[in-house]
């Protein structure tokens, strides 16, 4: 048996058969999932790639650290033999490779049911990079070092990243395709030029948006070489704008319930503040009463012993004092 890795796509070669397989693969897309489980895809395909008609195809459940089939289905007695070499063939660096893929996988799953585009970005239309949402090291369109097709051609190497407009209400339905070159500069460094930009839609039309530094005849010829290194470009870029859409959708209703909740808690603290200032001038108000009621009373006193202190007792007149005498006779000797 024999793998290939890092083409497009991979693929295997049994001895067991005579034909080529595309591989692909399906993880479980939950990060913190304790099953280091793979599934493997195989399909029948010719030299190109294509699928065959009424070509095998069958899955393998691999444990990725034991390296053992799980619960193998009864196959046709091809496929048996196939899997059969499969599991004999299989080796320790075949299984690091399928357990680095994992991790890439669910990281990749991860940065898409996380990423959120920034809001300024959806109203204008500002073209958003799918590998800015999936790659940490950011899109080498806009300063990062990551893209998402590499090809020869020329004896020049080549880097293309692809584009989104993320805007719910725009139906272009197109790939922005950004070109880099690979040079070397005078003083011996490396340097990734942008040198133009190709719109390719999902009809299947490619065309030329924007040269730097190349020629339109040049650059029409790196989009059909793109597209003969990547046979199922066109898909993929179908896929990725759908993704896009997907998450400038998620972050629109993200920014509104989020202004929402904080309309809600705005509203809660104005009405708390009410309650307390209408407590706040009830409490006033009967303090006030009570200062109003409290000076009244000590007025009323203040007249009646005001006029308790001025008020004459006659020399014939009983004494105030209680004694029955006459004041003259008494307190008033």
């Amino acid at each position: 048996m024999q793998i290939s890795f890092g083409s497009q796509p991979d693929y295997v070669i049994f001895l067991a058969y005579p034909g080529f397989f595309i591989l692909k693969y399906s993880y479980c897309s939950n990060p913190d999932c304790p099953d280091n489980h793979l599934f493997l895809h195989f399909a029948e395909c010719n030299i190109k790639f294509k699928p065959v008609k009424n070509g095998l195809n069958f899955c393998i459940h691999l444990d990725l650290d034991t390296g053992k089939e799980i619960n193998p289905p009864d196959r046709h007695p091809t496929l048996r033999k196939i899997a059969e070499e499969f599991a004999r063939d299989l080796t320790a660096d075949m299984l690091n490779t399928f357990r680095e893929k994992g991790k890439m996988d669910r990281a990749y799953n991860k940065r898409l049911s996380e990423y959120t585009i920034d809001i300024r970005d959806i109203e204008e239309g500002n073209l958003i990079a799918f590998t800015d949402i999936v790659e940490e090291k950011g899109s080498i369109a806009h300063g990062g070092s990551a893209c998402a097709f590499v090809f020869s051609h020329g004896g020049y190497d080549y880097y293309v990243d692809d584009l989104y407009c993320p805007r719910p209400d725009c139906k272009c339905n197109r790939a922005h395709l950004v070109f880099c070159e690979k040079r070397t500069s005078a003083g011996g460094g490396i340097e990734i030029r942008p040198i133009f930009i190709g719109v390719a839609d999902f009809k299947g039309e490619v065309s030329v948006e924007d040269l730097f530094e190349c020629s339109q005849s040049k650059a029409e010829a790196l989009m059909n070489e793109l597209f003969r290194h990547y046979p199922s470009l066109l898909k993929q870029v179908r896929e990725s704008y759908r993704t896009v859409r997907k998450i400038a959708a998620r972050s629109v209703t993200k920014v509104k319930r989020s202004k929402a909740e904080r309309g809600t808690a705005l509203d809660n603290l104005h009405a708390t503040r009410r309650r307390d200032q209408q407590s706040t001038t009830v409490e006033e108000k009967r303090n006030d009463s009570q200062n109003i009621v409290w000076g009244d009373l000590q007025k009323s006193v203040m007249t009646s012993s005001a006029v308790m202190s001025v008020k004459k007792v006659g020399r014939n007149e009983p004494c105030p004092c209680g004694s029955g005498k006459k004041f003259k006779k008494c307190c008033g000797k």
